[in-house]
């Protein structure tokens, strides 16, 4: 009887949100456009995964309207915390991005962003977990970066 009921109700909740308009923000239903050139100054790994990021949003079609995209991106690593002996058990990682997408044939600027993001980190007991630790950090940075574009871009209805 339980079994029954549950199903019921997830049969209810799927209709209900099937009928009610909802929408992932980070569909890329509404985010038709394709990068023609991808122009990176500053650190080439950095803007190569925030590219990489955006590039998988968005769904290419015939009708996709081009544009470029413009990264500057860099990122720095301070020491927050330091033990009495001088020995770092914080970093903060701090990510820089400015994005610029312009349209591929007027060259009109349809968004410019200029966005820091910083998160701070631990270091481990060992030298491998704490490079993997800020590895992973710069991940979580450029995924916040690249959302951020995204809603931006959904917004904004010169896209669709």
């Amino acid at each position: 009887m339980k079994q029954i009921i549950h199903f019921t109700m997830l049969a209810i909740l799927f209709s209900f949100l099937n009928s009610c308009g909802y929408e992932p923000i980070y569909s890329s239903v509404n985010l038709n456009i394709k990068f023609e050139n991808k122009y990176i100054d500053g650190d080439k790994q950095l803007g190569n995964k925030i590219y990489s990021r955006l590039k998988e949003q968005f769904l290419i079609s015939d009708n996709a309207r081009k544009v470029n995209l413009y990264v500057a991106a860099s990122s720095n690593k301070s020491v927050t915390s330091q033990s009495s002996t001088g020995k770092a058990l914080e970093y903060k990682i701090t990510v820089n991005a400015a994005i610029k997408i312009t349209d591929f044939t007027s060259n009109q600027v349809l968004i410019e962003i200029d966005n820091t993001s910083s998160q701070n980190y631990k270091v481990q007991d060992r030298l491998f977990e704490t490079e993997k630790l800020e590895n992973k950090t710069i991940d979580n940075l450029i995924d916040k970066i690249s959302q951020g574009l995204i809603i931006k871009i959904s917004n904004i209805n010169k896209f669709q």
